[in-house]
């Protein structure tokens, strides 16, 4: 905590009344940096085939910023995993439940496990083989793909 308060140039009493510790601090960073990458995509710049906005900001962020996704990506079970995994289900959950077109048979939450979990693993993928797609490319990808699976859910497709 010392070195936090120091480098942070603030007072630990300071640091205390924004922060009950350590992993609170963490977490209020890592939510203000995904909540950074969720960019909205302005109406201009919509295609009308974007299912999941947070998707690109977070492959040309992962490129930028490789070996920390690595680590992130590597590392299941630790706290800063799970609330990047809780983040990315709650993107998916936000943008399915407008796209719903009533009863599919296929619960919501059953939707949202499958694409947050094609998300990560592809992006898990993607960093750790280095593969040579770029983060548009990467993502166009995991869009159709992602498209094919809402549509064979029932749901509708982008606006």
């Amino acid at each position: 905590m010392e070195d936090i308060c120091q480098k942070a140039d603030v007072g630990r009493s300071t640091f205390y009344t924004h922060y009950a510790g350590k992993d609170e601090l963490r977490s209020a960073t890592l939510e203000a940096h995904l909540q950074s990458l969720s960019r909205r995509v302005p109406a201009d710049e919509k295609t009308g085939n974007r299912l999941f906005e947070f998707s690109l900001p977070m492959f040309e962020h992962a490129r930028a910023f490789r070996s920390l996704h690595h680590a992130l990506l590597a590392s299941s079970g630790d706290t800063i995993h799970d609330q990047l995994r809780e983040r990315i289900r709650r993107a998916v959950r936000t943008e399915l439940a407008g796209k719903r077109t009533g009863d599919t048979g296929v619960p919501i939450e059953f939707a949202v496990q499958f694409i947050s979990g094609a998300f990560l693993a592809v992006l898990a993928w993607w960093i750790a083989e280095n593969a040579s797609l770029s983060p548009a490319q990467v993502d166009d990808l995991f869009q159709r793909m992602a498209a094919q699976g809402v549509s064979a859910m029932g749901m509708g497709g982008s606006d």
